[in-house]
């Protein structure tokens, strides 16, 4: 998956400079157009027999068959079949879009056998160019095979042949999985869905990108609701001298414990809003800081688009999401805070901090 991870990247270069192409007609896998929502892709592959799962190709050369249909590695979010192909038994991963199930890829792996040397391979690989130079003319990127054949199959080569077909692109590939066995894959993009997925608009951005609600509890929630919320959730907050901050230390979330949580709220004197939440997680050396900035970071990342810099005291900080009132502000930021002597005696000389907010529902006026 690595690997198809790769070659998606240098398919999003080439697609900025491919012509036009029209988005209402697709590239097609067995008669079925490369589109549409994941589950009715699957549906019509089913009518055609195929069936949930995959392959998965053992040290020994020998595949066992796995039940499970999901696949998700590198960031590449894949649904898997099994099914028949030119006589043989092979995995097929769907590959779709997170946000809203679009389907912009396939790519068959006819891994129910492996091989030891690309010798045995070649002569079907080459049958696959062939097919397609016949189809689609002279491929864009040739294959470069090693010239010993029979020497063992090493999982760093890189051998694949691109074509651009009608509302796509195609390509043959050899797959040289972690044991050392090699076997033919046939990968198959959708232009039109590719730029959807990869490039998508403004608005379909702050609709995925919007930060809605924090421990189950959306912003803008009253202090009282939200009070009520949390109670249920975590017990009886530690009470302040601030009557717009609900603390609790000491709690889990999204499985990590952090030393304390802070919900914030603005008033304009009849009405309160949750406008803001902070997580803590206290550090004794600046590398812990820096490990559990990390660690936020990483959480998030799968699903915000996020952006680093660097502070005054030269920390790198993230920002990311947008603001569930304004596409023009950032959703939360994750960062280090160095305390002074005092504050560091009470609590720790660092902390790794992320914040959402604050964001302003009240709007005041002269």
């Amino acid at each position: 998956m690595k690997k198809l991870a790769l070659f998606i990247g240098l398919l999003l270069v080439i697609v900025t400079s491919v012509r036009a192409q029209d988005s209402n007609e697709h590239l097609k896998f067995m008669s079925i157009p490369i589109d549409g929502h994941i589950d009715d892709f699957i549906g019509k592959l089913k009518q055609q027999g195929w069936k949930d799962g995959y392959y998965s190709l053992q040290f020994d050369g020998t595949s066992s068959y796995i039940s499970q249909s999901d696949v998700e590695e590198n960031g590449i979010l894949a649904k898997s079949v099994v099914g028949l192909m030119d006589g043989e038994e092979v995995s097929m991963s769907i590959l779709y879009s997170e946000r809203n199930g679009l389907v912009y890829g396939t790519k068959v792996h006819f891994n129910s056998k492996g091989y030891k040397t690309l010798a045995p391979i070649k002569p079907i690989y080459d049958s696959y160019v062939k097919r397609l130079e016949e189809q689609y003319g002279p491929p864009m990127i040739p294959p470069t095979f090693p010239k010993d054949l029979n020497a063992p199959c090493n999982p760093a080569d890189t051998i694949t042949t691109l074509f651009l077909a009608d509302h796509g692109f195609i390509s043959v590939s050899v797959t040289i999985n972690k044991y050392g066995y090699g076997y033919l894959s046939l990968c198959g993009m959708d232009i039109a869905n590719l730029k959807a997925v990869t490039y998508p608009s403004e608005d379909d951005l702050y609709v995925t990108q919007t930060v809605k609600e924090i421990c189950g509890i959306p912003f803008g929630t009253s202090y009282q609701d939200a009070e009520s919320m949390l109670k249920n959730k975590y017990g009886y907050p530690e009470y302040g001298t601030d009557p717009n901050v609900i603390t609790y230390k000491h709690k889990k979330y999204a499985g990590i414990t952090f030393d304390s949580i802070h919900f914030l709220f603005q008033s304009d004197g009849v009405n309160s809003y949750l406008n803001g939440c902070v997580f803590i997680l206290d550090a004794k050396t600046e590398k812990e800081a820096k490990e559990k900035r990390e660690l936020l970071h990483d959480i998030l990342a799968k699903k915000y688009i996020m952006v680093d810099d660097t502070d005054e005291n030269g920390f790198k900080y993230y920002f990311g999401g947008r603001s569930p009132i304004s596409k023009d502000e950032v959703g939360f930021v994750i960062n280090i805070l160095k305390y002074d002597k005092d504050l560091a005696r009470l609590y720790a000389p660092y902390a790794a901090r992320l914040m959402y907010g604050t964001y302003s529902y009240v709007k005041e006026k002269f």
